[in-house]
């Protein structure tokens, strides 16, 4: 691992020389690798639960794997979580180092930087996950929605942005007081008469 590496190297030099900042500022486009795969945990997890229930061999596998030593008997979900909490972590740790930092040494401008940075990555995570999800949470309401030709709106609904999902009863015979259970959608260019 590169930045344990570079981190180890700052280690060994005297406290006041050690420019923690500036690993981390030439790890940014490495830590920008993260988006994709922050974006994608929700469809991971889910699909590695859906592995776990359809697919024996799988399911036995992962069962193998966590028992062994080096896995420190951790499930496969744990793993695959780590990289996205390390990542929410290192702004955390950062502002910590920083705020320990006496002002007359190097690194405090490199810290700054690298806060500012590390943040704009996560930030940047956060936003492509929550985009993802929403993009999930839409399709799975499209596959829900019985397509009539006089809404074709409908089936382009990764078009609008989804605001809550709940349920309701609809008036099926007003006379007999008839309703029956359904599901609402809100889409914020519905409500706001843009469709």
């Amino acid at each position: 691992n590169r930045l344990l590496v570079m981190l180890n190297a700052e280690w060994e030099k005297p406290a006041k020389e050690q420019k923690v900042g500036d690993v981390f500022i030439s790890m940014l486009e490495d830590l920008k690798k993260y988006k994709p795969y922050c974006a994608n945990q929700v469809t991971t997890e889910e699909t590695i639960e859906r592995l776990l229930r359809e697919n024996k061999d799988f399911g036995l596998f992962v069962e193998e794997v966590q028992k062994m030593d080096e896995s420190n008997r951790q499930s496969v979900q744990s793993y695959l979580l780590k990289p996205f909490q390390r990542i929410t972590r290192y702004p955390l740790l950062l502002r910590e180092l920083l705020k320990n930092t006496p002002e007359g040494f190097a690194d405090v401008e490199g810290l700054k930087k690298a806060i500012e940075g590390v943040n704009i990555v996560v930030v940047g995570a956060n936003e492509t996950t929550r985009v993802n999800e929403q993009m999930l949470a839409i399709l799975e309401i499209q596959s829900k929605i019985v397509q009539c030709p006089e809404s074709p709106e409908l089936s382009h609904l990764h078009q609008y942005t989804f605001m809550e999902e709940f349920q309701a009863r609809e008036v099926t015979d007003a006379k007999k007081g008839s309703t029956r259970k359904c599901q609402l959608y809100l889409f914020k260019q519905f409500l706001d008469g843009r469709v």
